[in-house]
Formats: C-alpha cells, structure tokens, sequence
C-alpha cells in the first residue's frame, strides 16, 4: 500500500459523492494508466470497500466530530473514510499505518489545516467497538448502520421478506461468483474449461447449460474472451434468457436489449437460425450490440434505435423479452451507491415498466412466449407489476420456466433470485404465455 494508492481511493470517493457511478468513477480514475498495477488494486479494494461501509463509517466518524461530518470539506470526508475502512476492515494494514498514510494525504489535496483533526478523529475512530452496534436500541437504526443501506432500503426488504432481510442484507458484502456464458457458436463449456486452463484460469461448468464458473485467474485476458467464445453474464441474466426460451428458427424481440447479453444468449440457443429485433433507446448502445454480435459470429440480431414503450412494426414474435428498467436493488452487491438510494415513491418508474410489458404483450403471437423480468427486489416492481398484467390481460397465463432448480425460487406463479451466500445478485422472472 502507498500513498499514492489512498489517494486515488480517496479521489474515487469524491467523485462517487457527487453521485457518480462506481465503476465508471474507478475507469475514469485510473484511465491514464499512470498508477503502479498494485497501486489500483489496492485502491479499487479501499474504494469499494469504503463505499459500501460507507453509512457504517459515516456512523463512528460522527461520534468524533464536533458539528458533524458535512461540515468538512469533500476531501477531508473522503480521507477520513479511507483512513476508518482500513483500520477497522483491511488487516493488512496496521492502523498506525493507515492513520499516517491519511494524515500525509491531508497536503496532497491542499487541506494541510485538517492533519491535526484527521489524526485526531482517526485514533478515537479506529477505536470504535463494532460490535456495540448491535446495543443499538432502535431496531431501524441499528440494521441500517449495521448493514450500510439507507433505512428505507431496510424498510422494503422486512416488509416484503420479514426475516429472511437480514440474510438478503448480508449477503450484499459478499463476493459473489463470476459467471461466464459460453458462446456454442464457437466452442462448448468443456472446450472452454480446458482452453482456459491453458492460459492459467481456473474454471468449472455449471448446473446451468452454457454457464461457467470463473474461479481465479486473468480470463478478461484470454484468447477466448478476446475472440467472442466467452462472455460476462451473471447465472441470474443467462437465466432470463432459458425462461424465453428460444428455439431455431423462431422470431424473437428483445424490448430493452444493450448491452445485448441476452440477445446474444438466445441467439446461440437458437443456432443463430432465425430473427431476433434487439431495441434500445441510445444509438451508441446499439452500437454496442451490434459490435458485440460481431465479435461472438451472431448474424440473426437485428439491433434498432427504439422506444420499447411505443415500438410497434406490425409483426408478432413467438418470444418477445421485456427486461425493464429497474431500481436494480437486486445489484447492491456489485453496485454499492445503490445502498443510499431511496426507493421510489412516484408511479413514473412502475408506470414505464407496465407500458413496456403491454406494448411487449402486443406483439407476442399466440402460443407465444412473454418474459417480464428486472434486476430489482421491489415487489412494486416486480409481483404487482406482474400480477396487474395477469389480471388486465386474460389472454396470457404464468407459466413455469425451465430452470433448474437450485438457482431459484418459484413461488407457483413467478421466478425469484433472492441474493444468499455466493449468488448475491437478486432478479425476478414472470413467464407469460398467449393462450
């Protein structure tokens, strides 16, 4: 750990403050290229880490400064919080180390006024019991500094999973695993286990038919990412694409499509024999798409600049994919800023995603196959989006998709992915048929 590496942990935060999103503050961050590789790694781990901890810290912080914690500048806030994630969660660095790193941080970003406070502050921080957190009387409180999620967060979650809350909230500081969809254009999951293992990346297949499990090693550097055989997908989105459940030669249409995951998925389960009408809004996502198709020898997609809510060419499909626009909660793990972001209260959201799923269900041919799904645990989202449909449309029935099992939960009417120890992404599937 250097200096260096704080600092550009520190920078991330900032930016983060300001409402940017983590991933695209860590690439803008450190795309010049000019931080030492351990330097960025070790950043990436404080940066995330103190982010996700960030109502945590913020909690002990406040409790040693006078006036409070929004009374300092951004930077002295953001060294502050590094200085406290490393001390209480990173054992590999001694505390006396990451107060002094924190204190010489104070000059690099022209607050030297602040290296007595931030000393200060930081040896009675580093001190904080972190059990005593669960003596927290109000039971709100205490899970939402506990657990590091805005108290409306933990809010929704008890109402809509009692109990089990506690156990969705932790998984949320878990590492999950990471999945890879094998392009069957290209290759199969045995072929790719053994070219992986050639280039130092430990994989394994899956339950889940096309899916890998990446254990460790560079795969974003191998051949086989580089050429299109493998691909980025969790098991929860490569799932949505098994409840669609193409088939060769039949006619899909993806309504929010980019960045094209499951388009692609389809169209390898369909043996790129077929037509598949890609949508998005954006002109550089569809882009995206289409490159992405390219790279993967997918020639059956389509991808279009359209409004999934008012697209309408006049043709019916035999599957037609609505993956909404979403408050993501599902995505916490991986998307720490969610943590702070109240759920919506105004219909606007709830409102576009039941206008995608009509205007979907119009275009599903009968005896055709509707999937709603979305990366979200909002139950306004999700069940009473869905059931609204079922009840509005009686031409369409829920029906049971074909997945295994053990990556679900069926509830006799739609498919839940509630985050749990090594599988901390949260999803919902409803699959309609027109009858």
């Amino acid at each position: 750990m250097t200096r260096n590496a704080v600092r550009l942990a520190a920078r991330c935060l900032i930016e983060a403050e300001k409402g940017g999103y983590s991933n695209l503050v860590l690439k803008e961050q450190t795309k010049n290229g000019a931080a030492e590789r351990s330097d960025v790694l070790f950043a990436t781990a404080l940066f995330y880490g103190a982010l996700e901890r960030k109502l945590t810290l913020d909690y002990i912080l406040s409790g040693c400064v006078k006036g409070g914690l929004q009374k300092l500048d951004a930077e002295v806030r953001a060294i502050l919080r590094c200085g406290l994630y490393m001390s209480l969660y990173m054992d590999s660095t001694p505390v006396y180390t990451a107060i002094n790193e924190c204190v010489g941080l104070c000059a690099v970003f022209k607050k030297t006024s602040a290296k007595g406070l931030v000393n200060a502050v930081l040896r009675k921080a580093a001190a904080f019991p972190l059990a005593s957190i669960d003596s927290i009387a109000d039971e709100r409180e205490r899970m939402s500094v506990k657990y590091s999620v805005c108290a409306e967060i933990y809010d929704m979650l008890k109402a809509q999973y009692g109990e089990k809350s506690k156990e969705i909230l932790a998984s949320f500081f878990e590492r999950g695993i990471t999945a890879v969809r094998a392009n069957t254009l290209k290759t199969n999951e045995e072929s790719a286990v053994k070219a992986l293992e050639q280039e130092g990346v430990t994989a394994k297949t899956s339950a889940l038919k096309g899916a890998l499990i990446i254990e460790k090693g560079d795969w974003l550097s191998s051949s086989l990412f580089k050429s299109g055989a493998i691909r980025a997908q969790s098991l929860a989105a490569q799932c949505a694409a098994l409840a669609l459940g193409a088939g060769s030669g039949e006619r899909v249409l993806d309504m929010c499509a980019a960045p094209g995951g499951k388009a692609l998925t389809s169209a390898q389960m369909m043996e790129n024999r077929g037509k598949i009408v890609a949508l998005d809004r954006y002109e550089s996502r569809v882009k995206l798409i289409e490159s992405q198709a390219r790279l993967e020898g997918v020639t059956i997609v389509s991808a279009r600049v359209a409004d999934a809510a008012e697209y309408s060419e006049g043709e019916e499909f035999d599957r037609v994919l609505c993956d909404v626009p979403c408050s993501a909660y599902g995505e916490i793990a991986s998307k720490p800023e969610l943590r702070y972001k109240t759920p919506p209260t105004d219909a606007e959201l709830t409102a576009l995603q039941a206008k995608i799923l009509r205007n979907g269900a119009r275009q599903t041919k009968k005896g055709g196959r509707l999937v709603y799904s979305t990366c979200t645990l909002c139950a306004k989202e999700n069940e009473e989006i869905a059931l609204s449909f079922l009840s509005e449309n009686k031409s369409f029935r829920a029906i049971k998709p074909d997945i295994p099992a053990e990556f679900i939960e069926f509830d006799g009417k739609f498919t839940h992915f509630l985050p749990k120890s090594r599988n901390n992404e949260g999803f919902f599937i409803a699959t309609f048929e027109r009858i």
